[in-house]
Formats: C-alpha cells, structure tokens, sequence
C-alpha cells in the first residue's frame, strides 16, 4: 500500500467539493512535501443539514449537552468525521491521517509520518 517513502496509513483531506482555494493550498503543501493523499468530500450543512443526515443528530441531546444549539455547519462537519471513521473501517484500513483542508503542514509533518 505505501512506498518506502509513505507512511502506512493513507492521507485523507476532509474538504468542501467547492472549496477549491483551500485545496489547491493544502495540495500545494502535502505534495512540496512528497506526500500523496485524497480528498473526502466533507457534507455540506451551509444552506441546511441535507435532510439524509437529519436522523443522525440530536438536536435536542447536543443543546442540553452544549447549553446552546449547535449549526447544521457544525453538525455537518461532525458527521463528515463520523463518515471518513466508518470509510476506515470499511475499507479495513491499518488507520489514516486525517486531515482538514485548512491544515498547515511543514517538514516536521513529513519526518513524522516517514518515523518508524
């Protein structure tokens, strides 16, 4: 699955489909970095929860949680997460380095993954 120069478990970038300025960056950054990845189109709660996720939050659970409710961007993002966890399992992944599309990432980052 990885070179000797990859890291064992693959690069996923969680990222609006249109976000194209922020992941043209965090392109730039992973592969001046030599490292490859993928996208994980992120749900998009701008203009409402898509109604295909309104049965997988609890709205009244997470105001009493927060004291406060949470935004369908919020909880979009959250179950964007939730999915790249269960893409994991699926695909019976080691693990996966998750990252967001506004990620800012330097030589340490890629000495990190290439430790052993």
């Amino acid at each position: 699955m990885s070179t000797e120069n990859e890291p064992d478990w693959p690069i996923l970038v969680i990222s609006l489909q249109d976000a194209a300025k922020r992941r043209a960056m965090v392109s730039k950054q992973l592969e001046a970095l030599g490292l490859s990845f993928k996208f994980f189109d992120a749900i998009d709660g701008r203009s409402g929860l898509p109604a295909a996720y309104e049965s997988q939050v609890d709205r009244a659970g997470t105001e009493a949680y927060f004291g406060r409710p949470m935004s369908d961007g919020q909880y979009a993002c959250a179950l964007s997460h939730l999915a790249v966890y269960r893409q994991i399992v699926e695909e019976k992944l080691p693990g996966a380095i998750i990252l967001k599309d506004d990620a800012i990432l330097g030589d340490a980052f890629a000495l990190f993954l290439r430790e052993k």
